[in-house]
């Protein structure tokens, strides 16, 4: 069986071999240089549609994604297509509403904030009372408050349930016998 010879142009040293014997293609000279003209060609900077030659698209991680920005969103059908107000069910059940160009919120939260008249709050989650994730009735919500870590000081939760549920402490108290008050 004859050595195989490198690829490259005019260069007969012996293939580079990997741990398992298997010929690399190029020598141990042109083994890496070989990989870094390879990626070039792999990984353009230019769009894949035939009639563009704008820039491409690139991750977080700086790497090519094939299209530029119009054409990526064409072939792959991204959230931006999605007209504002929009509703979409994602795999996992949830009812979820298009709020700005880049940002999708589960329905839950919209209407609860809606009933509350106000954003909701660090620490504060809608719960699905029948535990259908797409019956977003206002009877079928409730507030919950679980804040982070779970080890909370008092004062703080007693300061937090008077600045945001005030209302609803008094309610509350108006039922309750004053405890200074001696029992009968």
């Amino acid at each position: 069986m004859a050595a195989k010879i490198c690829k490259k142009d005019g260069c007969e040293s012996p293939v580079r071999r990997n741990r398992n014997g298997v010929g690399m293609g190029y020598c141990e000279a042109h083994f890496n240089p070989a990989l870094k003209a390879d990626a070039r060609v792999r990984h353009t900077s230019i769009c894949k549609d035939s009639d563009c030659s704008a820039p491409v698209q690139r991750n977080k991680n700086g790497q090519s994604m094939g299209y530029c920005k119009e054409h990526w969103i064409i072939h792959t059908n991204a959230a931006p297509l999605r007209p504002l107000g929009s509703r979409y069910t994602t795999t996992d059940g949830y009812v979820m509403v298009k709020v700005d160009r880049r940002k999708s919120v589960g329905e839950h939260r919209v209407v609860m904030e809606q009933h509350l008249g106000r954003p909701l709050l660090k620490g504060e989650t809608v719960h699905h009372i029948n535990g259908v994730r797409d019956d977003n009735r206002l009877e079928n919500l409730e507030l919950w408050y679980s804040p982070q870590p779970s080890g909370q000081r008092v004062e703080d939760l007693l300061q937090y349930a008077v600045t945001t549920h005030r209302a609803a402490l008094e309610a509350l108290l108006k039922g309750v016998p004053d405890e200074s008050e001696p029992a009968a």
